[in-house]
């Protein structure tokens, strides 16, 4: 039993030393979010601006909640513990951003719906001046929708996570009908609705974009759109990604919290409160993995995306050598890279010789 409990313990401690690794590659990966989604090339589409708006979101997670957490749940230093304001300050600041990252996807996810509908009325929710709206009105409505939060957390007795289950002084929430309140609210807000949303208006955008392609037939002016055609799929596969990706991550928290708060009155032995410490630390640890990988699925799941972190490496002296070393072979070995506008044209040559064929024999 002694070594069933010392084993959780330490993987619970070294669980959050993993977890660095992801603090710097979260730190990375946010930054250079930053700088391709600002490129020419994705500004101009409205779903870029949500996914800024989810990178800033999740830079205060990742930046300032996690580290703060580490020290908390790794080495028992907690100034919310001694502080009253902190710990308001904390806890509300923690829940807000890690709702709005998740939220702003969904957001996303409503704009490409739009984008894709056949009704003009429609199309003219997505736009980069409607973006800025709904945007800044979002998260003004997030902060005041939490502001229970800072009411009801408070500096009370608990028990810590280091040293284990040691009766100490802790910021939590007040016990009664808010623990339960909390408890339905963090699940509603922060991990079923947002997915939901996400499922809901992909599947919508998705079918849209089949009915779609059934009706258009390609001409000139349709040739001269697919390049905004091919940002929108982009932008769609890598919102889809990263949608099933936040969603795997978030999931098991609110999963953890109701089997805390369902079993907070059973007696249960040390190994068995070692053993949900351990549970805690592995949502928690997979929480903050989902909100500090976003630039990594976005590179894994969007050509145009990586096009853009390509150019910014052969920036970097001596890699732009390597970048034309790989397209000479790719040339050389007669594999020759055909572009998009090139296949489109090509469609449009052969569209408009089928209708010239087509009516030199009427003609005739």
């Amino acid at each position: 039993m002694v070594d069933v409990e010392t084993t959780a313990i330490t993987a619970s401690f070294v669980i959050w030393h993993c977890v660095l690794l992801f603090f710097v590659l979260g730190i990375i990966g946010h930054l250079l979010n930053f700088y391709v989604l600002t490129r020419r090339k994705l500004r101009s589409s409205p779903c870029t601006l949500y996914f800024l708006a989810a990178t800033a979101a999740a830079c205060v997670v990742v930046w300032i909640m996690l580290p703060w957490r580490f020290l908390q749940y790794a080495y028992n230093i907690e100034p919310a513990y001694y502080s009253s304001a902190i710990c308001k300050i904390e806890y509300y600041l923690n829940n807000t951003t890690r709702a709005m990252a998740s939220w702003f996807l969904g957001l996303a996810c409503m704009d490409r719906y739009f984008c894709s509908s056949s009704n003009v009325r429609m199309r003219h929710f997505s736009s980069v001046r409607m973006a800025r709206i709904i945007i800044i009105s979002f998260t003004l409505v997030m902060f005041i929708i939490h502001i229970h939060v800072p009411i009801y957390n408070i500096v009370g007795t608990g028990r810590t996570p280091v040293p284990f289950s040691q009766v100490s002084t802790i910021c939590t929430i007040t016990t009664g009908f808010y623990a339960t309140f909390s408890l339905y609210w963090f699940f509603i807000v922060y991990a079923f609705s947002p997915p939901v949303i996400m499922l809901i208006f992909g599947l919508l955008t998705l079918f849209n974009i089949h009915q779609r392609r059934r009706q258009i037939l390609p001409n000139a002016s349709d040739i001269n759109n697919r390049k905004r055609e091919k940002t929108s799929r982009q932008m769609l596969i890598m919102l889809i990604v990263q949608c099933t990706f936040i969603t795997i991550c978030t999931m098991p928290t609110a999963l953890q919290r109701f089997y805390t708060y369902f079993t907070s009155t059973q007696q249960k032995s040390t190994t068995q409160k070692a053993l949900d410490q351990l549970f805690l630390t592995t949502t928690l640890a997979l929480g903050f993995i989902g909100h500090s990988l976003t630039f990594y699925m976005f590179t894994l799941s969007g050509s145009m995306f990586r096009d853009e972190v390509k150019q910014l490496i052969t920036k970097i002296p001596g890699c732009k050598r390597v970048f034309a070393t790989t397209r000479t072979q790719t040339t050389t070995n007669g594999m020759l890279p055909v572009s998009h506008e090139q296949r489109n044209l090509a469609t449009l040559r052969n569209y408009q010789t089928t209708r010239v064929t087509t009516n030199a024999l009427i003609n005739e």
